[in-house]
């Protein structure tokens, strides 16, 4: 039964392929592929995120604010960083 059912399908596929007037006539429509501008190794640069503190106590928490506190400074500059290469359409000004 299957192969009844290839030979039917392959005669099939000749017909259409046989009965196509000009099937190289067709036109290729062809997408370029998009290019990625340039981006400054910055924007690239992973940050940790600090550990939690080691305790509860004031002592750690403060230390582990101004950590924190360093690290979203830099996360604030690099989406900044970020903003202006898009507003620029990727080209370093």
């Amino acid at each position: 039964m299957q192969q009844a059912a290839a030979i039917a399908i392959a005669a099939w596929v000749l017909t259409a392929c046989g009965s196509t007037a000009a099937p190289s006539a067709t036109p290729i429509k062809t997408v370029e592929v998009a290019k990625l501008p340039p981006v400054a190794a910055e924007l690239l640069t992973a940050h940790p995120k600090p550990a939690a503190p080691a305790s509860g106590s004031p002592q750690h928490l403060l230390a582990h604010a101004a950590v924190y506190g360093a690290w979203c400074g830099k996360q604030a500059l690099q989406l900044q960083g970020w903003q202006v290469w898009y507003r620029s359409g990727g080209r370093d000004e």
